[in-house]
């Protein structure tokens, strides 16, 4: 009788621990098709209830248990605006009452040459550096040749003592400033069709004064300083307040 009571007995523990292996096989199966972050995503916590989770769960999804979905992109950091390349490093802020002389006047005299597709010869920058000085002090903000040409948020200025109807701008930065210069000879907003000979001599290199200094030439720089002048070496203008009137 002891023999079959424990035969008994050996059975039950046989067939428990078969039915024990089966409910772990059963969960396991369950815990590979079960995506961790779904699980996650719907109530929040692993399910502590089951010790399954731990062992079968991948080890890199231990280490995070709730990663960022959707995140959006930081925004991209636009780039810092360049200043105009020049042969003299970056051009310098020209107040009202600043002379475009020396390294600084022949830094913007490159920086327009450049602009124009002009190139910075001698002869070129020796004309620009005397256009400066004929334009002289009081000029616009950044607008040492008094150009009427809006440019990057230019606004209209009387710091030259210039009437508002003559549209001279003040430029808020100097290659603002550079660019309005330059297309008051390039484009039509500019009346480039009014400068032609003045355009031709600088983009060939030849300045406007001396030899190069045609009948052409003084029309045109008449016309652009308003009867003011017609040559570069004007110098009895140099300095005053002259009555510009662009783009005629």
């Amino acid at each position: 009788m002891n023999l079959h009571r424990h035969a008994a007995r050996i059975a039950v523990l046989i067939s428990a621990t078969a039915l024990a292996i089966v409910t772990c096989a059963v969960a396991a199966s369950a815990a590979t098709s079960i995506d961790p972050g779904w699980w996650l995503d719907h109530h929040g916590s692993a399910p502590a209830s089951c010790c399954w989770w731990r062992w079968w769960e991948p080890a890199h999804a231990r280490l995070v248990k709730a990663p960022q979905r959707h995140a959006q992109p930081a925004a991209a950091t636009p780039p810092a605006a360049s200043p105009l390349p020049t042969g003299n490093g970056n051009l310098t802020l020209l107040g009202i009452n600043d002379e475009a002389t020396g390294a600084v006047g022949t830094a913007w005299a490159d920086a327009v040459l450049k602009a124009m597709d002009a190139p910075p010869t001698s002869a070129n920058v020796q004309t620009m550096l005397g256009w400066f000085a004929n334009e002289g002090t009081p000029h616009d903000l950044n607008n040492p040749l008094n150009s009427n040409v809006p440019y990057g948020g230019s606004t209209v200025s009387t710091a030259n003592g210039n009437p508002a109807s003559d549209r001279i701008q003040a430029y808020p930065t100097p290659e603002d400033g550079v660019m309005g210069i330059a297309e008051q000879f390039t484009t039509a907003a500019g009346g480039d069709a009014s400068y032609p000979a003045i355009t031709a001599a600088l983009r060939a290199g030849t300045g406007l004064e001396g030899s190069a200094a045609t009948s052409e030439i003084a029309s045109e720089l008449s016309i652009y300083s308003g009867g003011g002048y017609d040559s570069i070496l004007s110098s009895g203008n140099s300095g005053s307040v002259i009555a510009v009137q662009k783009g005629q």
